[in-house]
């Protein structure tokens, strides 16, 4: 791994606190067995929440968290991906760049390529329809706070509804930024061919540089 030194208008309510065509790839990937380590939280149970929000999107709610993990967890626990076996052509992502960054690559990571597989890690998938929601919250996200968000190094982002979640991991050493249309864009392409398409119960999307990796995944009951 390498380290580096129209949507519904949005309310917020603050609870806690303080490329070429994308170059994505998905894999189908059937498991006999679930891996004990799935989201970050589990990969790094000492993780303390940094802030909380709430996002509202039509009549639904939506959780937005970050967690920041006090040691090299979600570093170690990265370096056994899951196996794969079926590739989906990048033409499923829609093109993405870095014209949206505040900041230079490689701190900009919109666009980077990245190579995403279905996983068999819990008993059933998120309902399609709640991940529907969690994606259009990316779109008023953006409306409201801008194009991209930054996430600190050993930290992660969490967004919720419902039973579907999608989490950003950053294992670099510098705050990395990442753009809410390109999250929103593979959690839809995810929710489709993993979830909807019966290809996996999860998804885990890893960066080719190795500095970030995006998951969905159940969450709740």
């Amino acid at each position: 791994m390498k380290f580096f030194g129209s949507s519904p208008l949005a309310s917020f309510v603050f609870l806690l606190g303080a490329g070429s065509a994308l170059g994505a790839t998905i894999y189908d990937r059937a498991s006999s067995a679930a891996p004990k380590q799935v989201s970050a939280k589990d990969k790094c149970p000492t993780a303390k929440v940094v802030t909380t929000t709430t996002i509202q999107v039509g009549n639904a709610q939506v959780n937005r968290t970050t967690f920041a993990c006090p040691d090299d967890s979600l570093r170690q626990a990265s370096q056994n991906p899951p196996p794969s076996t079926k590739q989906l052509p990048t033409g499923s992502f829609a093109r993405r760049n870095a014209a949206e960054c505040r900041n230079p690559a490689p701190e900009c990571q919109c666009g980077q390529s990245f190579v995403c597989n279905c996983q068999n890690v819990t008993a059933t998938a998120p309902l399609s329809t709640d991940c529907a929601t969690l994606i259009s919250a990316t779109q008023v996200v953006a409306q409201a706070e801008g194009p991209t968000f930054t996430v600190e190094p050993d930290n992660f982002e969490l967004i919720s509804f419902g039973t579907c979640a999608l989490e950003w991991t950053n294992f670099a050493c510098e705050t990395l930024e990442y753009c809410w249309d390109e999250l929103g864009n593979t959690g839809g392409v995810v929710n489709q061919l993993c979830f909807e398409q019966g290809g996996g119960t999860a998804a885990a999307c890893n960066a080719n540089d190795d500095l970030w990796l995006l998951q969905s995944l159940r969450v709740g009951s």
